[in-house]
């Protein structure tokens, strides 16, 4: 009855649905994702409020989740609000973080959990897989990944678990 679905591209997102009451679920606040936390709907609100495309809004989010989680912090696992006030994170509090962002603005996303390949040397290992959070985006009509931990996204990314970036999700992985 279980059935595994592995979609590996370089440009594309996830075979998600698009329907209103699925974009509305994703586009909303949750325990991890606190997007009426005051500083994190005021940065969101500059930005959503801007005529640009939502690629555009995504590229502005990303700066400013960058800006803010300036410190690389492999300890823990912090909710949204904890990472914007640490302004310290790794990829897991980088994705959180951008996820609560776009959802601030209105732009329905979700937190990807799984492996990401990579050549470099990286906590000791090199040409492996390593666990890694990036952020699934519904922008412009279509689903988009965003890693702004490693600066693009490409078919070395895995998606294991889908979520709003709970512990519990990222540890499933």
């Amino acid at each position: 009855g279980a059935a595994l679905r592995l979609d590996i591209c370089d440009s594309c997102g996830p075979a998600l649905p698009s329907d209103e009451a699925s974009l509305a679920r994703w586009r909303a606040g949750s325990g991890w994702m606190q997007t009426d936390y005051a500083p994190i709907r005021r940065a969101a609100a500059r930005i959503a409020r801007s005529n640009e495309s939502d690629s555009d809004k995504m590229d502005a989010l990303s700066r400013i989740a960058r800006a803010r989680l300036r410190d690389v912090d492999f300890s823990g696992h912090y909710t949204a609000r904890d990472a914007w006030n640490r302004r310290a994170g790794d990829c897991t509090e980088d994705a959180l973080l951008l996820a609560t962002l776009a959802r601030a603005a209105g732009i329905p996303a979700l937190v990807a959990s799984g492996m990401v390949y990579t050549r470099e040397r990286y906590h000791g290992a090199r040409d492996a897989f390593m666990p890694h959070s990036w952020v699934v985006a519904y922008l412009d009509g279509q689903w988009r990944s965003y890693d702004m931990t490693l600066g693009e996204f490409d078919a070395s990314h895995i998606a294991l678990t889908l979520g709003d970036g709970s512990s519990r999700q990222v540890a499933a992985c």
